[in-house]
């Protein structure tokens, strides 16, 4: 069976055994000794075809031209964690760009390829678990990357309910759900797949008591009367409008040779940025053990600096409001989402001024994260999650919503940001 962990420590452990296990190393390497990739027509692809490729993307963005490398990774991907009795198996699972190179992930975490084992190694683990005809989800949305680094990208997140595997895995182990919540505020320990699927769960499935209840305290007691908002407050159809209103505004980004992109040059070992741009693209080759095959190169994204995204809480006629702001990115598949309330990627230009630094304001909980290690490596940004008070006017591009209203738009999927699900995941460890 699967082990069982209860405590941090146990965590620790279980971290250091699969980085030790792993071996991992990575090391970047000029295009030409790609074993596995070509640059052809300027796109960078795997010889199969399959996986994903890099290629230019032009676009509008506040009536401004831009251009950047881009990408494109057409198939979808299953992010699923299995559940039994208030507990979640977890996968330790080792990415080339992770910082501390292991971090707690989804049991499975697997893209379309992997699953097709194109790599010529093993069927990802559990994975059958979540193919299975008769398999019987708690919930299944499709959910976006980030839009400004992949073109279109969605993976399905899905909460399937399960017994217990009936052989050892070394890279798995049951967690009680309520530990893995609370670590929700700790840095580079729980990846990005991970946060989504489980902020995307129902949360009254994942704990054994009402949601939030975990703590007694005033903003416990705000939390659950949010929550529990349904009937007595609008349905968030206005705010999804005005969202599509939006989209209805904005281009379809195109796509060009990276050679041909403006303001940024391709070379033997990279495709870098001419005018200070967030990132730059490069090779790499990886060595590892407990993955599906025990080596491999592939293109990767490295950014230049860290992001920083908030998220925002205040009270309108005494009742917990979120501030979400409309998000135009044109690599997301529909062109814009709700995002937090602040947010800078990675490496582009630090904030003149944050929610965190007005007068009054309090960071009710903040951790550091590395985002999507198998295509970024090590980015980081920081969540905060920051209460102002009472609640100030939106932004033109604004919306206050309560939790029942970000409940049901989790649920139907498609409506926030990567980056307003990982802020919403510090509300976990109220759960």
């Amino acid at each position: 069976m699967a082990s069982k962990i209860d405590s941090f420590h146990g965590m620790e452990d279980w971290f250091d055994r699969a980085r030790e296990h792993a071996s991992l190393g990575v090391t970047r390497i000029p295009f030409a000794e790609s074993t596995q990739w070509a640059l052809k027509d300027g796109v960078l692809a795997h010889r199969s075809g399959r996986f994903f490729q890099v290629a230019g993307m032009c676009y509008e963005q506040g009536g401004r031209s831009l251009s950047q490398p881009i990408i494109i990774q057409r198939e979808t991907g299953i992010l699923g964690f299995c559940l039994r009795d208030h507990e979640l198996l977890a996968y330790a699972k080792v990415e080339p760009g992770n910082i501390g190179a292991v971090q707690l992930a989804p049991t499975c975490q697997a893209t379309a390829s992997n699953l097709d084992r194109v790599h010529g190694g093993e069927l990802p683990s559990f994975a059958p678990w979540f193919t299975s005809a008769n398999a019987v989800f708690a919930h299944d949305s499709l959910q976006s990357e980030q839009g400004t680094r992949f073109l279109g990208k969605r993976n399905r997140n899905v909460l399937l309910i399960s017994g217990a595997p009936q052989a050892a895995y070394p890279t798995h182990a049951w967690f009680a759900t309520e530990a893995i919540l609370e670590w929700m505020k700790r840095d580079f320990m729980i990846n990005t797949d991970a946060r989504s699927v489980l902020v995307c769960s129902p949360w009254e499935l994942l704990v054994d008591r009402e949601p939030f209840t975990r703590y007694a305290g005033a903003f416990s007691t705000e939390l659950r009367g949010s929550f529990e908002s349904v009937g007595t407050q609008k349905s968030p159809s206005a705010v999804q409008a005005k969202v599509v209103s939006r989209r209805a505004s904005l281009s379809r980004p195109s796509l060009v040779p990276l050679d041909a992109l403006e303001h940024w040059r391709l070379t033997d070992t990279g495709v870098v940025p001419l005018l200070g741009r967030p990132f730059e693209v490069f090779q790499i080759r990886v060595h590892v053990r407990g993955r599906e095959t025990p080596s491999w190169d592939q293109p990767i994204i490295s950014s230049v600096g860290e992001g920083y995204a908030e998220l925002v809480c205040g009270r309108i006629g005494g009742l917990l409001h979120f501030l979400f702001v409309l998000q135009a990115e044109a690599g997301l598949h529909n062109l814009v989402e709700l995002g937090p309330s602040l947010v800078v990627e990675p490496g582009e230009p630090a904030p003149a001024e944050t929610y965190a630094s007005h007068p009054g304001a309090s960071v009710l909980a903040q951790c550091r994260q590395s985002d999507e290690g198998g295509r970024f490596f090590r980015d980081v940004s920081t969540y905060r999650l920051v209460d102002v008070g009472d609640a100030f006017a939106p932004p033109d591009d604004g919306c206050w919503l309560t939790l029942a209203q970000v409940r049901t738009l989790l649920s139907e999927g498609g409506w926030f940001t990567n980056e307003a699900r990982s802020a919403l995941s510090l509300l976990l460890a109220w759960l």
